[in-house]
This record gives structure tokens, C-alpha cells and sequence, in this order.
């Protein structure tokens, strides 16, 4: 469903004649939805606000806006979506704030200095949130695999022995719910975190530009979730 890399889904979300690609461009939305809602809701005042907003920008992105400027030479496409974000949002509240002097709606308030005062936090709420998509979209698959090798057993409960979600309960106990012993469930588990660690990596090297920046984008991805670390 994806292609290699995170900048030719982009690109290939438009073709060359200017029309936009149905599935590619549904996908990229449900992507970045979650990011760009965490983001907009970290520099924006009001609730009610950020999600008109994210509604808006998710719509403009949706009918092919901003592809078209997106270029690899300048950056992680992540870092190109938070400006064009945070340009929508400068627009979009100046526009607002117009038609409230007009005495068409109540006057919006806006400072540009508060505004690029949030931006950094606001990138790194978009990236925890980038990073929870893609931890999410590891699990799915390895469900999926886990299901496609004909194991009946409970997914769940090798997620529960993974000790991420901070669970109290005991290793004997998981596995006798699982149906297994103690040792092959160990050993169940221990599988699916070598497995989770090659999915991630297949992950992160769709964002990257090249190799060599896989390690450094993986463990800035792990530094943002650390009880996925160990």
C-alpha cells in the first residue's frame, strides 16, 4: 500500500497532470490526521478553534494543497507539514479576526510572538503524536501476522507481556490465559519485540532520505516512547 519512502507517497499522492490520487491521498490523510491535530491544538487558544482548523487544513491538504510544494532538498516532510500548518492557522485566525472587526462575529485574538512562542512545543506534540500513528500501525501489522500464521491465540496478551502498557500482571499468569507455558510464552514475546523493532525500522526508513539516517530518526522515535525502549 506504501511506496519506499514517506516524500514518494507524497508525490505520488498527485500525478503529473495535477489530479489527485483517491488512495494515496486518503492515506497520507490518516497519517498525519492525529499529528497535525496535536500540533494546531498546541498553538491554538481554544479547543472549538483547533478543530475548525484542523478540519480545514486536513481538507486542504485532502484536495491536493501544499503536495505540490513539498520538496525532500528542504527537510523531514513532517517539518514542511508543521509550516504549512502553522501558515494556515496565521491565515486562517487573521481572516477571522477581520470579519470580527467587520462586526460580522466576535474579534479573534491573535499575536504572532505567541504564536512562534508554541511552534517548538507544538512540533514536538506533532512528533509524539507522529510516532504514536507509526507505533500503532507496527501493532496492526503484526497482528495481521500473527493472525496470516494461523495463531488462534489471543495477540493481546504478547502486547500485555511486553510490559509497555506498565500491567501488573505476571508472566505464569499471561501465559496460561495464552495456553501456553511460561517458557514459550517468554519466548513468544521475545519474538514479538524482535519483530516489532524490524517492522518499526521498516517504518522509520520511509521517512528518511537515505540509510544512513535510520539509527538517528529511530532513536529520536524511541526517546519519545522510552518504555518501548528496553
Amino acid at each position: 500500500m506504501f511506496p519506499n519512502t514517506q516524500w514518494t507517497e507524497v508525490h505520488g499522492a498527485m500525478t503529473p497532470g495535477g489530479t489527485i490520487d483517491p488512495r494515496r491521498i486518503e492515506a497520507l490523510c490518516a497519517s498525519y490526521y492525529k499529528p497535525v491535530a496535536a500540533f494546531i491544538r498546541s498553538i491554538c487558544p481554544q479547543w472549538d478553534d483547533a478543530e475548525d482548523l484542523t478540519q480545514g487544513f486536513m481538507a486542504g491538504l485532502a484536495q491536493g494543497k501544499y503536495i505540490a510544494r513539498a520538496d525532500p532538498k528542504e527537510g523531514r516532510f513532517r517539518s514542511f507539514l508543521c509550516q504549512c500548518a502553522r501558515n494556515f492557522a496565521r491565515s486562517e485566525w487573521r481572516r477571522r479576526a477581520a470579519i470580527g472587526r467587520g462586526g460580522a462575529a466576535v474579534h479573534v485574538p491573535f499575536d504572532d510572538a505567541v504564536l512562534e512562542a508554541t511552534a517548538q512545543p507544538a512540533v514536538e506534540e506533532f512528533d509524539r503524536a507522529w510516532v504514536g500513528v507509526v507505533v500503532e500501525r507496527t501493532m496492526d501489522a503484526l497482528r495481521n501476522e500473527h493472525e496470516r500464521h494461523g495463531n488462534k491465540a489471543d495477540f493481546s496478551l504478547l502486547v500485555e507481556g511486553l510490559g509497555w502498557s506498565g500491567t501488573l500482571r505476571k508472566v505464569p499468569e499471561l501465559a496460561a490465559e495464552y495456553g501456553t507455558t511460561a517458557n514459550a510464552f517468554t519466548t513468544a514475546v521475545s519474538r514479538l519485540k524482535r519483530r516489532f523493532k524490524e517492522q518499526i525500522r521498516s517504518e522509520v526508513r520511509r521517512v528518511v532520505a537515505d540509510d544512513k539516517e535510520v539509527e538517528a530518526e529511530l532513536r529520536y522515535y524511541l526517546s519519545l516512547f522510552p518504555d518501548i525502549q528496553s
